[in-house]
């Protein structure tokens, strides 16, 4: 996830019962984390925390590549399986 202006970031998702996730400021405008319970069809959101509010709705992926629907939930999908290399578009990547 990308964010100049962003406190904390979470992940949460049906990898683990929708709890928030904490990820890792990078301090180069990323964040990240691993989710090792993340599998293929997993729905998920971000829990974005600005100026110490957490937004609301939870945000969707912008980099998911599906999404359940145009307001839902972002889905972990990985076609073809997933590198864990750097991919500044993968599903932790916003």
């Amino acid at each position: 996830m990308t964010g100049e202006l962003t406190d904390d970031v979470a992940v949460a998702g049906t990898f683990n019962g929708w709890s928030k996730e904490p990820l890792t400021d990078e301090h180069n405008r990323l964040w990240s984390v691993d989710v090792p319970a993340a599998r293929p069809g997993d729905d998920y959101r971000y829990v974005i925390v600005h100026d110490g509010v957490e937004l609301r709705p939870w945000r969707p992926d912008p980099y998911a590549t599906a999404m359940r629907s145009s307001l839902g939930d972002s889905a972990a999908e990985f076609p073809g399986g997933f590198s864990w290399g750097y991919n500044p578009s993968s599903i932790f990547t916003v």
